[in-house]
Parts: C-alpha cells; structure tokens; sequence
C-alpha cells in the first residue's frame, strides 16, 4: 500500500494556463449517486438471475426424477 500512488477520485477544476477556472470539476455528490444506483442495479439483475435459474432447475431436476422408474 505505501508503494501505490494516490487516488484522487473526483476531478477538481479545471484551470487554464492562466490559472483561471474553466471547469468547477466533477461533483462527488454525482459520483456517490452512480456507485449505489449502480450497486442496486447489481443486486436487482443478479437476484432475478438467480431466481429464474433456482426455477428452471427445479423444473428440469422433477422432470429426471419423474422419468426415474422406481425398481
């Protein structure tokens, strides 16, 4: 971790050669709205996957049980 450089997630403003500023830069606020839409979206998408799967394996598993003629 020492050896890592910095991270400076949100861009601060942007400066022209004068040093004046042409871009406030980008809002954390923004950022932070992005990531937990983004993390809801996620969990939305990977539980319906998982949900529909669970579903048709259970369906295909009692069909090969059901074809399984008891000796």
């Amino acid at each position: 971790m020492l050896i890592l450089p910095t991270i400076d997630e949100t861009p601060g403003p942007l400066r022209d050669n004068a040093g004046n500023i042409v871009y406030e830069g980008f809002p954390a606020d923004d950022l932070y709205q992005f990531r937990l839409y983004s993390l809801g979206t996620q969990v939305v998408m990977w539980t319906t996957i998982g949900l529909v799967f669970a579903v048709l394996a259970a369906r295909l598993l009692d069909e090969k049980r059901r074809d399984v003629v008891p000796a």
